[in-house]
């Protein structure tokens, strides 16, 4: 008997050691999630070189770490059950299929761009026609590294929630009090857009034209940069993702807390009331930006959010109220404060031609019919519009501002049709059924931010921006965790 159990104490050894491993190494990767979130916006945006380079290396290194504990928790006999595994898969095939696309692209390079000499070297043999192509080799290969990256920290980050969850009890039956990851990183969201909110607002308030008031903009007036970002606008997207994120963890929280404390807990209780003024921070944040988009996508989805909770049959006229107030005290607080600078934003010259956009947009046109099925290669937009000009002293702009145009060009009919296709994939994963519940306040309220982020994209150029497109993902990483409640 000896002989037989002592390989069964060995095995079960090796089981605790490598469960506690994979704990370890959760930790670590969860601590390194949370510190990109943090990070990416205070690097100036993340749109140097040296910066985005950082944040590729650092999901990299998380995704490192998580494969690790993945490992170690088969080892451990660890299984975690989920819903729907084919889809899970069959979004991840999704995920590939637009990194391969971007890959053969690169491979299959017919030009790189000089920055310096303003020119293109053709590649000697000809590339393969019935494969993606590209024309600037460098910048296709930068975006296949950052859509990596991304795709690592997507995957990463639902692992870590995944391995946070613990059995539900009868007074705790949500994924808001159960899962601490899960609390975890939808708190970092919501305080560090408090946190570049309220820089930004000091910066703008000293009259400051400098980033976090040490690092020239790229601008070079106050008015033009906010906070960390060079421009206003990117600084709108992203604070515009984050405060409707705030606002539904506050609502979740609230009502969790009151589910198990009963009517009679007191309006004071709980640290997640901190969470309404920082919602109103950001909103007003959103405005004083100057950014007229950011300013209209801000008050739409505010609209939006607002008439999502006073359309439910279940709230009070009390609660209906309150939320009109806070509508109120939100929109005529920042207009008050700063109705003079929206509306020469509204009014001033260069509004008709959306202060430029419309020569681009008319030069961009051929540049859809010379690059139907595969586009210009991923990433090229600012090497090859060039060429489009009417004129040689024309803007030679990097941006199209008009992300889905932009990526139609770049990734052509074909890619940008598998773009959309994840984008819709997401959107049914997010409300679909079956994952640890939450109040659907939260998921309305987030999945707002990323409506608001998509409409914001025809008209400006959010996710060519790393911070910007590095929290989408994250913010949907997390609504993938979780299913709203049904009622």
């Amino acid at each position: 008997m000896d002989s037989i159990q002592e390989p069964r104490g060995r095995r079960r050894r090796e089981r605790s050691g490598a469960r506690k491993a994979a704990k370890i190494l959760e930790g670590v990767g969860g601590v390194l999630i949370c510190a990109l979130v943090i990070a990416t916006p205070w690097m100036f945006g993340t749109t140097e070189e040296w910066s985005v380079r950082l944040m590729n290396i650092g999901s990299y290194c998380a995704g490192t770490i998580f494969l690790g504990a993945a490992i170690c928790n088969r080892v451990a006999g660890v299984q975690r059950e989920e819903e729907r595994k084919w889809f899970r898969r069959g979004f991840f095939a999704l995920n590939v299929a637009v990194l391969l696309f971007c890959a053969a692209a690169w491979w299959n390079w017919r030009a790189t761009f000089s920055v310096e000499t303003r020119s293109f070297t053709y590649r000697e043999e000809e590339s393969l026609k019935w494969l993606p192509t590209t024309y600037d080799a460098d910048l296709t290969r930068e975006t296949f590294l950052t859509l990596l990256a991304c795709c690592i920290a997507f995957w990463s980050l639902r692992s870590w929630i995944a391995g946070g969850e613990r059995r539900s009890t009868d007074a705790e039956d949500s994924a808001v009090f159960r899962n601490r990851r899960f609390q975890a990183i939808a708190w970092v969201l919501a305080l560090n857009g408090l946190a570049i909110a309220l820089q930004g607002i000091l910066q703008r308030l000293s009259a400051s034209p400098k980033l976090l008031w040490f690092r020239d903009s790229y601008s070079g007036f106050a008015t033009g940069c906010f906070g960390p970002f060079s421009y206003r606008g990117n600084a709108a997207e992203y604070i515009n993702l984050l405060w409707p994120v705030a606002l539904g963890l506050w609502w979740a929280l609230t009502r969790e807390r009151k589910r198990i404390q009963g009517d009679g807990r007191r309006f004071t209780d709980g640290p997640e009331l901190m969470l309404i003024p920082a919602t109103l921070v950001m909103i007003a944040a959103s405005m004083i930006t100057l950014s007229r988009a950011g300013a209209v996508v801000a008050v739409a989805i505010l609209f939006l959010i607002a008439g999502m909770f006073v359309l439910q049959k279940r709230l009070s006229k009390g609660v209906r109220l309150g939320i009109a107030v806070f509508v109120f005290v939100v929109l005529g607080g920042t207009w008050l404060l700063y109705s003079k600078e929206l509306k020469h934003r509204f009014t001033a010259a260069g509004v008709g031609d959306m202060s430029g956009r419309a020569e681009i947009y008319k030069n961009v046109d051929l540049m859809m019919k010379d690059f139907p099925a595969f586009g210009s290669g991923p990433g090229t937009f600012r090497s090859t519009y060039q060429m489009y000009r009417q004129s040689p002293t024309d803007v030679w702009h990097g941006f199209l501002h008009d992300d889905w145009t932009e990526t139609r060009i770049t990734f052509g009919w074909v890619g940008f049709g598998l773009i959309v296709v994840n984008l819709l994939a997401l959107a049914w994963w997010m409300f679909a059924r079956g994952r640890a519940p939450v109040p659907r306040e939260f998921t309305w309220c987030a999945a707002a931010g990323l409506l608001g982020a998509l409409v914001h994209a025809k008209v400006d150029f959010p996710f060519q921006t790393y911070s910007i497109l590095f929290t989408f993902v994250v913010i949907a990483a997390v609504l993938t965790t979780v299913s709203p409640e049904r009622r």
